[in-house]
């Protein structure tokens, strides 16, 4: 059993043949598909937003999803909702690590293992992460919501707990809403090690997830005009050169990852009836990923 450390919550999770089945899962695929969206708990249509955005969510059909500001009222319908309840395990099913809104992490199965870490914040901002192992390696998962509003220092001091917390598995995702732009101070703190799949895969557009010019709803309920990449979606590979500090693989038999397609979604109005509903003000992200090396100790699994 993984000891909690101070300020965190370290859940094991009894999910063996669940874990057998994503293991096989991975090895026959060789990819992954995550998702991540702020999805506003504004109570303006908070409810069709909310419907509109899972339609979404649903028909990209992700491995992983990472939701933000989530209140209790949507957690409760999340939680209800039949292919999520079916389909996938919720960090949070209760809202006991919600305080007024929080984040959620929607996994395709029982990780091998859930943690959450409590931020030095102000606002209850966490990290959300859950284990999933391919073959002889772990792969961590984890997803934030960094400190809102003029609060650079808090933010660092978030990325400054999460980085080397994803560094103890062979390889990491990190992603959520940031709360800054690669302009602004906190850009320069993201490690080498950890790659911006947006800024990789489409080095020539902006990826504006904040933007009031094309969200009608944010602009309305906007104080002045924003446009800002905020939400990312970050991959540490875990290829060999980029050890992890854990003990899951090692050296070659490592299953590296690198990212091949991502996209913004929720960039359009619920329905054509009503221009100025969208499912959030933010646009969320959908990220494709495959492995570089193929898994260890996958090919022996089956379902039965």
């Amino acid at each position: 059993m993984a000891l909690a450390r101070k300020g965190s919550r370290t859940i094991d999770v009894d999910g063996v043949e669940g874990l057998r089945i994503l293991s096989y899962h991975l090895a026959v695929k060789h990819n992954l598909k995550v998702l991540t969206w702020n999805l506003w708990f504004g109570e303006f249509e908070l409810m069709a937003r909310l419907e509109a955005a899972l339609a979404i969510i649903r028909s990209h059909d992700p491995d992983v999803i990472a939701l933000q500001e989530v209140v209790p009222e949507t957690l409760e319908h999340i939680c209800d909702t039949p292919w999520i309840r079916d389909g996938y395990h919720l960090s949070d099913s209760t809202g006991e690590t919600i305080e007024g809104y929080g984040t959620v992490l929607l996994t395709r199965v029982l990780p091998a293992q859930q943690t959450i870490l409590d931020f030095p914040s102000v606002m209850g901002r966490k990290l959300v992460s859950a284990d999933i192992p391919v073959g002889t390696s772990m792969l961590r998962v984890g997803t934030v919501h960094l400190e809102s509003l003029e609060s650079t220092p808090a933010r660092l001091d978030q990325l400054d707990i999460s980085f080397p917390f994803l560094r103890e598995a062979d390889a990491a995702i990190l992603m959520g809403d940031f709360n800054f732009d690669p302009a602004d101070p906190e850009e320069a703190f993201i490690p080498e090690d950890f790659t911006d799949l947006w800024a990789l895969l489409h080095p020539e557009s902006n990826g504006w997830t904040r933007d009031t010019d094309a969200n009608v709803m944010a602009a309305l309920f906007s104080e002045r005009p924003k446009a800002r990449r905020i939400d990312r979606i970050l991959l540490r590979s875990g290829t060999t050169g980029s050890h992890g500090t854990g003990s899951h693989g090692t050296g070659s038999h490592r299953t590296g990852w690198r990212g091949t397609e991502i996209q913004l979604v929720g960039t359009k109005p619920c329905t054509a009836d009503d221009p100025t509903l969208f499912p959030s003000d933010h646009f969320g992200l959908v990220a494709c990923l495959e492995m570089e090396t193929p898994p260890q100790g996958c090919a022996a699994l089956t379902l039965g």
